[in-house]
């Protein structure tokens, strides 16, 4: 079994400058094509955090696709709304 937390989880560990969590970030992700399902869990890391650079690597041709349409479809709209 392997122990597992959520993005928005990260938050309690993030340093607080003047009381506040805000600050610019850059995020390195990569599990294995699952990137549109972690995004889902998000929302929260993103308004504490201003993400300035995301690197990741994703392909919609991979094996996972088809199962994983609609998710890839909401995870690019919520990283263009997050922008």
């Amino acid at each position: 079994l392997i122990e597992t937390i959520l993005f928005d989880d990260l938050i309690q560990y993030l340093p607080k400058v003047n009381g506040t969590h805000r600050r610019r970030a850059l995020m390195k992700i990569d599990i294995e094509g699952y990137e549109a399902i972690a995004f889902q869990y998000a929302k929260n890391l993103f308004k504490e955090l201003d993400f300035h650079v995301i690197f990741m690597e994703w392909g919609v041709m991979n094996r996972h696709y088809s199962s994983l349409a609609f998710q890839i479809k909401q995870m690019l709209d919520f990283l263009y709304s997050n922008k």
